[in-house]
């Protein structure tokens, strides 16, 4: 490939990472306009960078009184998004944030894919890449830690393909800071420099091998038990129905629901053309998938929700190791030819196919840029709050609340706190069906009388007027701020 057509490929590569990055960060905003809130997640990420932009290890009131966020999941990695909160105090911006690293993540697996396939075949996985069905679930559900771990992988996959050790090294390593089980996948690195023919390096191999395993048992039976309550909760799913007593690893999860898991492994090999098959790289798939499949939570089975997401980088750069294997060093004759040409189509095809009528379709609706009556009463609730109050809240405006509001959510908030304001979603709060929010508060802090401040649509504000003289009221203050909460 000549230099000229190189860089015209990487001119095009920017600019289809400018529409990549832009489609990525509009999902997760209108949504966040229109207040279609799939979970709390993003609340809660928001109160960790409340926390260290404070200096302060991160903690979340919506998880419970000074839940330690590091005690839950390991992800100190986050803490690098700070100044951005100092920048903008929003949950917008962790949006815009996640925009941003997927886009660039992109660009990186996009230059590695010209510089081993050449310009038509690389931009052709490239954009199979940027339409990835992990990236569109992800950015349909707001941030998560995980999304830090893409541009490393990316990072890490391209220094690969090239054999540079050192980078390979160097981009894996912080993969241990961002969620506690990519200790496994830093292994899962290791293990492909072992047994990778063309690229074999047994010694740094070995120490990532070894170093991710160990880091990652550490990270899950030391570091996590002891900045939180001792344990780590999630290990729980992958205990048996008849085995929890003993402790020992039961195979309900593991047995269970292989229709959805068959579905997930076809949606994710097939995203590539099932090229990632072809490669060694393709051993990073493991680790994610097997914890993902090993354990009883459903959820984490199908292609929803952002399980998939680190995933989508490895994929890529196996897909394209994989054509260039095909490839070979010479002029590829017979059925490797075939496949070679066809397969980065095949790819853009699964791609499309898989992205039709997903997250992306409603950018292409006009409904989903108007202003909506539920927009404009949600606007009218935080209006209403005093910038700095204690507000209890479902999943409706939760996470529009914790930037400027001491928050909790209703389901772990604790009895005395006796929140200023209760704010209830009859819609998409997440109640099993409507409630009264004067009722519930009052009900849930016994003693403090409330009365209906707001009623605008879909939206219930109760408001504090009175709270006991017994000790629950000194609970208030000091359960309402806990470490980092504002």
């Amino acid at each position: 490939m000549s230099g000229a057509a190189r860089r015209w490929a990487y001119a095009l590569l920017g600019l289809l990472a400018a529409v990549a990055g832009t489609a990525y960060a509009a999902v997760p905003l209108l949504r966040w306009r229109q207040v279609l809130t799939p979970s709390w997640d993003n609340a809660i990420f928001s109160q960790a960078l409340i926390s260290y932009a404070s200096g302060e290890l991160p903690t979340a009131t919506i998880k419970g009184p000074g839940f330690a966020l590091l005690g839950d999941h390991f992800s100190p990695a986050v803490a690098v998004l700070t100044p951005l909160w100092w920048a903008w105090p929003d949950g917008r911006v962790l949006l815009l944030a996640q925009a941003v690293l997927l886009a660039f993540s992109m660009v990186v697996i996009g230059r590695a894919a010209v510089q081993r396939l050449g310009a038509v075949p690389g931009l052709a996985m490239s954009v199979a890449y940027a339409g990835s069905f992990a990236i569109a679930a992800a950015v349909a559900v707001d941030f998560h830690e995980v999304t830090l771990a893409v541009p490393l992988l990316a990072l890490a996959g391209a220094a690969w393909l090239r054999d540079d050790i050192r980078a390979v090294i160097g981009w894996s390593l912080p993969l241990l800071l961002v969620k506690e089980d990519l200790g496994a996948t830093v292994a899962a690195v290791g293990l492909v420099l072992l047994l990778d023919r063309r690229r074999r390096h047994p010694r740094a191999g070995t120490a990532l091998l070894v170093g991710g395993l160990v880091a990652a048992a550490l990270t899950v039976l030391v570091v996590v038990p002891a900045l939180g309550q001792g344990g780590y909760d999630y290990l729980a799913g992958f205990e048996g129905s008849a085995s929890t007593t003993s402790g020992a690893v039961g195979l309900d999860g593991l047995t269970a629901g292989w229709g959805t898991k068959l579905t997930t492994l076809l949606v994710t090999l097939g995203s590539v053309a099932f090229l990632a098959l072809l490669s060694p790289w393709a051993l990073l798939l493991l680790p994610t998938l097997a914890w993902r499949f090993a354990g009883d939570n459903a959820t984490y089975w199908g292609t929803d929700w952002h399980y998939s997401l680190v995933l989508a980088p490895v994929l890529a750069v196996a897909a394209v190791d994989a054509l260039e294997r095909l490839r070979g060093r010479g002029r590829p004759r017979g059925p490797a030819a075939a496949a070679a040409r066809v397969a980065p189509l095949a790819a853009v095809g699964a791609t499309l196919g898989l992205a039709w009528g997903g997250p992306y379709a409603t950018l292409l609706d006009p409904g989903s840029y108007a202003t909506t009556a539920r927009t404009a009463d949600a606007r009218t609730v935080q209006a209403t709050l005093p910038r700095g109050s204690v507000v209890e809240s479902d999943i409706g405006l939760i996470t529009r609340l914790v930037a400027d509001h001491r928050t909790w959510w209703v389901g772990t908030a604790p009895a005395g706190l006796d929140p200023d304001y209760v704010v209830v979603d009859q819609v998409y709060g997440g109640w099993s069906g409507p409630v009264d929010p004067v009722a519930f508060a009052e009900e849930k802090h016994a003693g403090t009388a409330y009365d209906l401040l707001l009623r605008a649509g879909d939206f219930a504000v109760a408001r504090r007027v009175s709270s006991p003289d017994a000790p629950g009221a000194d609970a208030r203050s000091t359960a309402a701020s806990p470490r980092g909460a504002r």
